[in-house]
């Protein structure tokens, strides 16, 4: 079987529970490890398409445990019945299509959400703060050279408004891949500033003032 990459051994370590639902499952890899490991005794893998899930069916099949898997195509969590789930992870998708998803389905405020947005970060953060769910844990991992953030939360029910959080999410400057990981989201901040100061010179020190106020927050 292969191993799960950095990523998602990193949303592996976040599963609270013995029942997990991976949307959009890709390869599969991820149900594989938890179940091989004994992190979950139950998965769903579910995905869009039909060739992931072929995929997914292989390297269940290969790992000895596609009988305690289901497979099942589905847009999101359209078609998936959740009784009894206790973490959902959604990774290595769009952070705006993750939003949509957790926001668009009532039944999602009963368990763990485990995510690592590939894209729109702060758009995510933002959206689920908004929406009641707050972030329980957050860590920057390193995978095939590059960074990436998962974000673990919960329903808590209190709708939140903080820029800063949004931004900075539950990243911490004690640790070496979180102080990497705001460096380089400070400097691509301060890089779009530069590109637009002749055309939007009032947006560019928008941006620039923002990006000293994350320095000031974070470090």
């Amino acid at each position: 079987m292969t191993e799960p990459d950095n990523r998602l051994k990193a949303c592996a370590e976040l599963i609270t529970g013995d029942y997990v639902c991976d949307i959009g499952t890709d390869h599969g890899y991820l149900p594989a490890y938890l179940l091989t490991s004994g992190r979950c005794t139950r998965a769903i893998a579910a995905d869009i398409n039909e060739m992931p899930l072929d995929a997914a069916r292989r390297t269940l099949m290969q790992a000895g445990v596609l009988d305690r898997a289901q497979l099942i195509l589905s847009d999101g969590t359209k078609n998936i019945d959740l009784a009894g789930v206790t973490d959902v992870v959604l990774a290595g998708m769009g952070g705006e299509l993750i939003a949509d998803i957790v926001t668009g389905d009532e039944r999602l405020k009963s368990v763990n959400i485990v995510t690592q947005p590939m894209t729109r970060t702060v758009h995510l953060r933002k959206t689920m703060l908004e929406h009641g769910f707050g972030i329980s844990y957050e860590m920057a991992v390193r995978s095939k050279g590059r960074l990436y953030t998962v974000i673990d939360f919960k329903y808590t029910g209190e709708c939140v408004d903080d820029e800063m959080m949004c931004h900075i999410g539950g990243l911490s400057s004690l640790w070496e891949n979180d102080r990497e990981y705001m460096i380089n989201y400070l400097s691509n901040m301060r890089e779009i500033a530069a590109n637009i100061e002749l055309s939007d010179p009032h947006r560019a020190s928008e941006m620039r003032e923002l990006a000293d106020r994350i320095v000031r927050k974070f470090f």
